[in-house]
């Protein structure tokens, strides 16, 4: 019987391979050659035919057969639950992309959805040097980031787990958490000495940054850049491969 089962297993991940070629997989290979753009703003130079990187990253899925998708308000309370709960949006077309589904402050930049088990979330991330700014968001795992830089005029790309471990990312979580309650310590502390009647209040904002020599730093010279590259790849198509066997 296991015999049997393994044998099926074996069949039904063979049948779905050919997926591995995905239109997904094309976008990104397109997208890892592009240029440098930048983020939510006019291009440094006249060579494109996009003004912003999400625009650039927005063709590429286009060219490579992605539909655009607009989703109501009334939507997007499901949209949140992208990750846990895909099959809430199966009213959501497969092979569309829906670009700044939470907002312009609020990641991901992109969400694609691949089908009604996966969809996929894209950051864009640009800069004039040779590391992306995080600012307050800690990279999370299954996030591909695209980043692209002024300074090599190329783009690479990542996975959140790539560059941040899990346990590096929990000691982060765990420190933020107990910034959160020394702030509110504090902030009583000065509503009781607020005689002058102003209301200031203090908050702790977190600011994710690299340091370090540029072989810690610099994700166009980096010793990992290509292993980095072809993880995303090996995401994708493992994602692609158990979606297509659990629907």
């Amino acid at each position: 019987m296991e015999t049997h089962y393994n044998n099926d297993l074996q069949k039904s991940k063979s049948e779905v391979l050919p997926e591995t070629n995905h239109p997904i997989i094309n976008a990104l290979h397109g997208i890892n050659q592009m240029k440098y753009f930048k983020n939510e703003a006019a291009c440094s130079g006249s060579v494109h035919n996009c003004a912003r990187h999400e625009d650039a990253i927005s063709k590429q899925l286009e060219i490579n057969g992605f539909t655009r998708c607009n989703i109501s308000v009334k939507s997007k309370s499901n949209l949140r639950k992208w990750e846990t709960e895909p099959e809430l949006l199966s009213y959501i077309p497969n092979n569309v992309f829906i670009e700044q589904p939470f907002g312009t402050h609020d990641n991901p930049d992109f969400l694609v959805k691949i089908n009604n088990k996966l969809l996929i979330a894209i950051e864009a991330k640009s800069c004039k040097g040779h590391s992306p700014v995080f600012n307050s968001c800690i990279p999370k795992s299954n996030y591909i980031y695209i980043f692209c830089s002024e300074k090599y005029d190329k783009t690479t790309m990542f996975l959140g787990s790539s560059i941040l471990s899990e346990i590096q990312r929990q000691i982060i979580e765990q420190h933020i958490k107990e910034a959160r309650k020394k702030d509110e310590e504090l902030n009583k502390k000065l509503l009781e000495l607020d005689v002058l009647s102003r209301g200031i209040s203090y908050y702790t904002r977190p600011m994710i940054q690299q340091s370090g020599s540029k072989e810690k730093t610099n994700y166009f010279t980096h010793e990992s850049k290509i292993k980095t590259e072809g993880e995303v790849f090996d995401y994708l198509k493992k994602q692609i491969i158990e979606s297509n066997i659990s629907c």
